[in-house]
C-alpha cells in the first residue's frame, strides 16, 4: 500500500507562520510611527498658532500701531488723487519706482500702480501698493523695498533717544539728592 492511501500517515504541511508574523511586526512599527508623527504635529501645531484670545488681540493691536506708525510717515492714498506727484520737483530725486515706458510698477508685487489703487509713498519717494508695504513692514522690514532707503529718519531716532537718556540721568541725580 502506498503512503498516500494509508490515513494515519499524514504528513503536516509547513506552514508559512514565519512571514506573516513579519509583515505583522513591520506593520505595527509602521503604524507606531505614524501615530507619534500624528502627535508631534498636533503639539507643534497648538503651540505655533495657538494662542489665548488675549495674546490674539495684543498682536492685532501691535500690527495696528505699527501700521499707524508708517502712516505717519507714508500715508496710505489713491495713487491718482496723489497731488504731490504731479507738482514738479525743484531738485532731482531718484526715480519714483520701477517703472518701464512710464509705467509705474510696484517693485514689491509687479503690478502696474492705476489711478485707483491704494499706494504709498516712501520719503524715498518710490511708490506701493498699501498692502504689499504694509505685508513688508509688519515682517520686520524697516526700509525702502528698492533703495534700502529707512522709513524713518535716523536722527528722530537719535535725539528721542538722547532726550529719554537726558530724563531718566535727572531723575536719577534728583533721587540721589533727597
Amino acid at each position: 500500500m502506498s503512503s498516500s492511501t494509508n490515513p494515519d500517515n499524514i504528513n503536516p504541511q509547513p506552514t508559512s507562520d514565519g512571514g506573516s508574523v513579519a509583515v505583522g511586526i513591520v506593520l505595527g512599527i509602521l503604524a507606531g510611527i505614524f501615530v507619534v508623527l500624528v502627535l508631534l504635529s498636533r503639539l507643534l501645531c497648538n503651540n505655533r498658532g495657538g494662542g489665548s484670545p488675549e495674546d490674539l488681540e495684543a498682536g492685532k493691536r501691535k500690527r495696528l500701531a505699527s501700521i499707524l506708525k508708517l502712516d505717519g510717515v507714508a500715508p496710505s492714498r489713491a495713487y491718482g488723487n496723489d497731488q504731490e506727484k504731479a507738482e514738479p520737483e525743484p531738485e532731482p530725486k531718484p526715480p519714483a519706482s520701477c517703472s518701464f515706458d512710464n509705467v509705474i510698477v510696484c517693485a514689491i508685487c509687479l503690478d502696474v500702480l492705476k489711478d485707483d489703487d491704494m499706494v504709498r509713498r516712501l520719503p524715498c519717494q518710490h511708490y506701493f501698493h498699501s498692502s504689499c508695504l504694509d505685508t513688508w513692514y509688519l515682517r520686520q522690514h524697516n526700509t525702502c523695498p528698492l533703495c534700502k532707503t529707512p522709513f524713518f529718519d535716523q536722527s528722530q531716532k537719535k535725539e528721542k533717544k538722547a532726550v529719554v537718556m537726558a530724563e531718566s540721568s535727572s531723575q536719577a541725580a534728583g533721587s540721589q539728592t533727597i
